[in-house]
This record gives C-alpha cells, structure tokens and sequence, in this order.
C-alpha cells in the first residue's frame, strides 16, 4: 500500500500535526486594579484648591506618600479583606441576638452593646484606611463604598447617641433600626450575591416601568373602589360572639350605638383593608391580586349598602364584576409582566456580555463542565483476575451490596435515615426517562445561579427580619400573629418572612399590625422585661414594609428563580432535540470498550462492521453495511486499524450530515483530541477504506483476468488435442509454431501447442485425478471456484484436464462467451451444444464474441438468467470444475 497524499489525513494523526490557530475572541477590558494609590481629589477639586497639587512622593510630603503605600497595601491584602468580612457576618449575627427577650438576658446584652462598640470601631478604622489608600476620589465614586460609608455612618450616629445619653429618644430608635442594613455590607464581599445584585442594578430600569404601569393601571381600580365602597364597609357586631347584626334588628349606625349603650355588646366597626382613600385602596387591591384575604375584602363590598347602613347579605352582587375584571387585568396580566420583563431583561444582559449574569466564573466552569457532551474517552475495562481467591475479591467489590446483615447489635435513627437514601436506586430509571433526563438537566444546570439569588434572598429575609424584631415585637397576637408566627424573636421573623415570599397568608400577618387603638390593642399596656409600653402595632410602617418585601421578593426575586429555570429548561430542550446527545457519545464509548479490550483506542478493520452493527440508533449502522462503511472513507493505518475518534465522527457525519459546522466540529475536536491524549505512537494513516477498496477490486480485476487467460489456454489445450485425434495427427504433420513454444518452454507452463508435452501432461492428469477425490465448495476461491493450494508443489507447471462430455449446457454457453477468435475451441463448443440441443441457431454465431452471451428473444428459455449470474462471479469455476490450478 502506498502512502497517502499530502491532502489526505486522519483525524488522530500526529504526524506533521500543525493545531489551528485559534480565532481571536473578543475579550473584555477589565480595569486593572491599580498597584499603587491615586490622587486623593477630585479634578473639581484640584481647580478650586491649586495647592492640592502638591507632589508628595518627594521631599516633604514623602511621608504622607509611605504612609498611603502603607495603607494600600493593608486593604488591598487577602488577610484584611477576610476579617473585614468575618467582622461584618459577626456584627450582623449579634443583630439577631436583640429580640423580646434582650431585656431579661442582662449578660448577653452587656457583650453585644460593648460588641456593637467594637465592630464600630473597627468600621470605622477600615474607612479610614480606605480614605488614606484610595483617596477621596476613589472611595466616593465606588458605589460599594458608599454603602459602607452610609451604613457605618448610621453605627456612628447611635454610638454618640448612646455616649451622650440620648438612646432613648424616638429618631434615634428609627436610626438604630437601620443598622438592620448592616448585612448589606456582605453584598459587594460575596461574589455571588455581587453579580445577581449587578444584574438587578441592570433591570431596575424595567422593573420600576412595569411597577409604574401597574401602579397607573391599579389606580384606575383604586379610584373606582373608592367612589364605590368608601366607607360601606363599616358594620356592627356583637362584641362577644363576634357576629353580624342581622339588618332586621340594626339597620344603620344609630342603631348600632343604640343597642351599644342598652347592652355593651355592639359595637360599630370597619374592615380593615377597606376602600375608604385610594392608598388602603391599593392595599386591597394588592390582597386581591395575590389572592390572598380577598374574598372577605370581595364579600364585604358584595354586602355592603350605603355609608352609615347595616351590610346586607349579596345585596350588590353586580359588584362581582369588579373584582372579576381587576383579577382579570389586574392580577393575571400586570403581575405576570413582571416575569416576562426580568425574563425579557435577564436575558438581553446576557446577550450583551455573552455569559451567564447570575454565575461568578468558578461557577461558569462548573456550567461549562456539565455542558461537554462526549467529552469521555472510552476506558480500558479491568478485566477479571485469574486466581480463584482475587477473582472472589474483584466479584465482591464490583457488586453493589443489596443485602446487609439483620443480626446487628446497634442501629441507631442516624442509620435509618441513611438507608433512607436507598430510594435513590430509582433514579436509574432516569436513563431510560428522556423527558426527566432533560428536566434534571436544566435543573443541574441551574443549580449555580439559583444558588446566588437564594444567598441574595436570605439576605433579604435577614435584613427585613431585623427590621420586624425592631418594630413588630410587641404586637397583640391574632389572626395570624401566634406563639411561633410572630416577629419576638430572629427564628420567628424568619418563618414569618418565609410566608410572606410564598405569599401565603400574609394577610393573616398584616392585620394585627393595623391595630392603633383600644379595644384592638392596650398602646398604654406595660410589657414586662423592658420599657416598651403599648402592644398595638404601626399601620403606616406596617404597610410599607409587608408591600415592600412582597415586591422585592416574591414579584422580584422569586422570579428570578423562574428565569433562571426557564432560560436552562430551553437550553436543556434545544440540546436534548438534536440529533444527538451525551448518551449516544456515551452508548458510542460503552460499546467501543467491548471491542477494544485493551484500551488502545484502535480496533481492527475486519471489526468495524460488527461495531457499527452494534451502535444503538441514532448512529447505528445495520447490516449490510460493508458499502456504507466504504463509502465513509475511513482512514487506516498500520496494520488495517481504525482510531475510534475517526469511527466516531463518520457515524455522526451521517446523522448530522456534512456542513461547515461539521467541519468546524471536526477541527476543534481533533486539536482538543491530541493536546488532550499525547502519545508517542504515530497514527500517520496509510490508506483509506475507500482506496482499499480500489486496490482489492483492481487486484480481483488481474486476478479475473489471468484465470481467464488460463481457462483459454486450457480450452486452447482441449482443442488441440481433440483437433489432433479427430484428424489423426501424425508426426509429419504442421509443426505448431516456434514462437509460442520457445514461450512456453521459457515460461514453464503449458501453452498447448506442443502435442506431445500435451499429450504426457493430459496422461499425469488423468492418474492424478484417479487418486484424489473431488475439490470441496470450502477450497473453491470466492471469485473463480477453481481449487488453489497455498503452497504448490511445482509452482511453474499448470496441470488441466478438461472433459467437454462433463459439462452442462449453462456451462457450454459460458464458454462461448469468454472465447473470442478461438476456432477451435469454438467448434468444440459447438459440437457439445449440438449433443445436447440437437441444433443450434445460426443467428447466435454473431455473438460469441461478446462478453455474455444471450440467445435470441425466441430462445429466451434455455437458460437466460442463469447463464448471465454465471458469467459474474461462478462462470469459471463452473466451466472448469475439474481443472486444477497450481499458481
């Protein structure tokens, strides 16, 4: 086999292996963090005050210039970045630790005050070190920084509050409550929380778009609630069965008072989510359209009559349609705007910087990583040992255990919740379920990013749970205020904000809250353990702080959750939609393992039609297939091996077609192939499987030829004999000419034109043929049927005999049609036809020289068919079943 052209390559070659050169990518410009400290003042600055110009990395103002080095280095160093966030995850758990009970634990609240002085101080000195490394321009353009200024300005504040004696004082209460903000400094610490934080900065545009057109379309609602149900929603009850008067016995508000001052037990009262001004008009509407609490808000407008007058029982059942249509639009379109906007707006953002917004770049390798399909090589199986003792062994380690012993001493709830995992076995059924494949999948693919917006959600819950303990501790507990829902302590404000994001009953935690006067609450009532007077709680701050943990989480951060899923469930749909996916890649390896038990990467030609028959769809090849795999132009090298990759990517060739992303596929694949897989052996392929293709066919070509040239020199040999006993050829007769047997003499064969060698051959023959039994269908050659030894004992010498009696009449036309100017083997022919059909058309002697030979369409049942396939492959050996060939 000669060596292929410059043009022609394997895919796993090494030889002359040139990798491409990679396409430049766009990189971003990041700026380079400075590696020593800049100016301290602005530009603005420098031009009112010239004198701020002053060089100070020399001369006098050397000093300074160490100094801020100094300082540089101090925060720019890792060590002082991790105590800095160790101090503020300590600051902001000593946060927690202020609840109901803070009063009643002297010794705890002694160390969190003289903590809080503490953590105050050291804020207080990385400021500074900020401002004297970075300077004022620096510090104050840093968006981060302002929130560490802000929120240590506010630990400042109480601090010299508390120095000089005014703690107790109501704004410096409110003040103290923005500590909760604390925990916001982890925000720009955190990498993960910093760029979910970054891609809300970038859809706050949309989302406060959406918040106005709800708060423009609501407002329509608001008003009409107000023209309709502003104040009809006031009633009267019994005070002790908590019950409506029936309409019959207190029609409107003077009776009401009336009944009052007869038995003390009326009493005439509103609902609390009512329509009486368009901001508590907006509160209900928010009850609506999150579902919750809205059907009391939807009967007491259906009962209502007029102002100052008794409900009665649906007696306004038109004004179901109030609440059917603000639903309608209301709820069911702008509530959901909010996810198609940060759906919309996350996935815009992504565009722009060609990567995941809510994945820090550790995290970006892990999703590239779940994302490599085929990236598996296939593995060398290890095979069983040998020795009965180590083959035990391999059998109990590579068995999973499914029994375990009953005789145990101790089995503690530990254990039994561990075997609880053995549910897990399920999930094999997860390899032959692609449409929960696919959903895991997007699920494993989204785990990174969701786990960023959870950080960023309990952040939130942190700082909104702080800021109820602060506010909402001493609350009169009903309706949905209990011993465990309630914001007494840190746990409790968790639970409750939990609810909230799953706005689930959140009304039931509102309502209490609007509570401000007597009998609803005691404001004078003494709370033991502390100062705090009063158990009623704050309606105005009470509504902006349940409205505004609703819109950040549950309308924000909550669908953020869904954008996440839904953008890797698409993904997730795309991928498992073509053609092939990472288990055909990894069915390809599986089955490559059981033909290349040792893990050479190569297996044999000879196999690769076995293997492409065992792939499963979609890159199966069934048999027959021997075409097919020709056709692909497979290279070979040394010793007729085909490299696996080469296999792998004709079959997917043939599914995916042949584009130029194939090729670009191809490329890519065979660099990452060799940088990946170095080995000192060459993989320089040698041919193709369509070339040896060509070269088995031109050799089956000269071989059809030269048995048809010996087959003419045996019949050539028949006639000459036959010719010479049917005239009696004497020794006087016509010398055959010396030409041909100078020939054959130098070429040791038989040409048939000495008579004499002829006639000694025919008798060796004829004995040889007596002692030997027929040939066997097993030695006859593919090609010819004639029988060939492998090793010939007189490998010069051709030893024929032919018997024309022997052969059939499919056989005789054969002959014909392989002889072309031989007379005499014509007329011999000729003469046998004539034994067996008695005559022959005179129309078929202007055929013999064609390849095949056909008789006339009124002969066409003597044997067309079977003497066209005889002329293929079985002619010859056929016509000279008795001719014995030594090549």
């Amino acid at each position: 086999m000669g060596a292929l052209t410059d043009g022609d390559s394997s895919v796993c070659s090494t030889v002359d292996y040139q990798p491409p050169e990679p396409e430049p990518e766009e990189v971003e410009e990041e700026e380079e963090d400075p590696a020593e400290p800049e100016a301290c003042f602005t530009d603005n600055c420098v031009k009112r005050w010239p004198c701020l110009t002053v060089d100070i990395t020399q001369g006098k103002g050397k000093k300074w210039w160490n100094l801020r080095k100094t300082c540089f280095t101090i925060v720019e160093h890792d060590w002082f970045e991790t105590f800095i966030i160790f101090m503020i995850l300590l600051s902001s758990g000593a946060l927690a630790f202020e609840d109901i009970h803070i009063e009643r634990r002297r010794t705890i609240k002694i160390i969190l005050e003289f903590a809080d002085k503490v953590f105050t101080y050291i804020f207080i000195i990385e400021m500074l070190l900020k401002w004297t490394a970075y300077g004022f321009k620096t510090y104050f353009t840093n968006a981060w920084c302002w929130l560490d200024f802000f929120i240590v300005d506010i630990s400042l504040i109480s601090l010299f509050a508390n120095w000089m004696g005014y703690s107790e004082l109501g704004p410096i209460k409110s003040l103290r409550t923005l500590r909760a903000l604390r925990p916001l400094r982890a925000l720009s610490r955190f990498e993960g929380m910093r760029v979910v934080v970054n891609a809300l900065v970038g859809a706050i545009p949309s989302i406060f778009n959406v918040l106005l057109v709800c708060l423009i379309f609501w407002l329509i609602f608001s008003i009409m609630g107000v023209n309709l149900f502003a104040g009809k929603f006031y009633r009267c009850i019994n005070t002790t069965t908590e019950e409506l008067f029936p309409m019959s016995e207190v029609n409107n508000r003077s009776d009401c008072m009336a009944v009052k001052e007869a038995t003390q037990d009326a009493r005439w009262v509103n609902v609390k989510v009512n329509y009486d001004n368009v901001g508590k008009g907006y509160l209900s509407l928010l009850q609506v359209a999150t579902f919750k609490g809205w059907m009391d808000i939807m009967y007491a407008a259906v009962d209502s009559r007029e102002v100052e007058e008794q409900p009665s029982y649906e007696i306004n059942l038109y004004m179901y349609m109030y609440f059917v249509i603000f639903i309608i639009f209301g709820s069911f379109f702008t509530l959901n705007l909010f996810i198609g906007v940060i759906i919309d707006n996350f996935n815009q953002q992504k565009k722009k910087i060609n990567k995941d917004i809510f994945m820090t770049e550790e995290q970006k390798k892990y999703y590239d990583a779940m994302k490599k399909l085929g990236s598996k090589k296939p593995q060398k199986p290890i095979p069983r040992p040998t020795n009965l003792i180590q083959g035990m062994v391999f059998d109990f380690i590579s068995t999973m255990p499914l029994r375990y012993n009953r005789e145990v001493l101790c089995v503690t709830t530990l254990f039994r919740v561990i075997r609880l995992a053995r549910i897990g076995r399920i999930l094999r059924l997860i390899k032959g379920a692609k449409g929960i494949r696919t959903l895991l999948f997007a699920l494993m693919m989204s785990l990174p990013a969701l786990f960023n917006i959870g950080l960023l959600l309990f952040l939130i819950m942190f700082i909104f749970s702080i800021f109820g303990m602060s506010n909402f501790a001493y609350v009169k507990k009903g309706a949905g205020i209990d011993d465990i829902f309630n914001f007494e302590t840190f746990g409790g404000s968790i639970i409750c904000l939990f609810e909230i994001t799953t706005s689930a009953g959140w009304d039931g935690l509102l309502l209490p809250m609007l509570n401000k006067d007597f009998p609803d609450c005691d404001p004078d009532i003494e709370n033991p353990g502390t100062d705090v007077k009063g158990n009623c709680g704050n309606p105005g701050m009470s509504m902006i702080f349940f409205c505004g943990y609703i819109i950040v989480s549950f309308l924000v951060v909550v669908n953020m959750y869904i954008a996440i899923i839904l953008e890797n469930f698409n993904v997730a749909q795309e991928e498992s939609g073509d053609a092939l996916c990472e288990e055909d890649f990894e069915m390809f390896n599986e089955t490559w393992e059981k033909f290349d038990l040792d893990g050479t990467m190569f297996i044999e030609y000879s196999q690769l039609s076995d293997f492409c028959d065992t792939l499963q769809e979609p890159l199966r090849v069934a048999k027959p297939n021997r075409l097919r795999l020709i056709e692909m132009d497979l290279p070979l090298v040394i010793g007729d091996r085909i490299h696996c990759l080469d296999v792998l990517l004709a079959v997917t060739q043939m599914v995916l077609g042949d584009t130029v992303e194939m090729a670009a596929m191809r490329e890519s694949i065979e660099a990452k192939f060799i940088l990946n897989n170095p080995t000192s052996d060459s993989f320089a392929p040698i041919t193709t499987t369509v070339r040896h293709k060509e070269e088995q066919m031109a050799a089956v070509v000269i071989q059809k030829a030269y048995r048809n040239h010996l087959l003419k020199r045996c019949i050539r040999h028949a006639a000459f004999l036959h010719h010479c006993k049917r005239m009696g050829r004497k020794d006087e007769g016509e010398d055959p000419p010396e030409k041909e047997g100078m020939l054959a003499q130098r070429m040791g064969v038989l040409y048939g034109s000495n008579v004499d060698l002829a006639e000694e051959m025919e008798q060796a023959a004829l004995e040889t043929l007596a002692s030997q039994q027929p040939p066997s269908p097993e030695t006859l050659s593919h090609h010819t049927g004639a029988e060939c030894d492998p090793e010939p004992l007189e490998p010069n010498i051709m030893k024929c005999e032919f018997n024309m009696d022997n052969l059939s009449k499919p056989e005789l036309l054969t002959l014909l049609s392989i002889m072309e100017g031989e007379l005499e083997a014509r007329d011999l022919v000729i003469e046998a036809l004539r034994v067996h059909w008695g005559n022959i058309p005179t129309d078929w002697e202007s055929r013999w020289s064609r390849s095949v030979f056909m008789p006339t369409s009124g002969q066409a049942s003597t044997g067309d068919h079977v003497i066209r396939y005889m002329t293929t492959q079985r002619a010859y050996g056929a016509a000279v079943s008795t001719v014995l060939v030594h090549a």
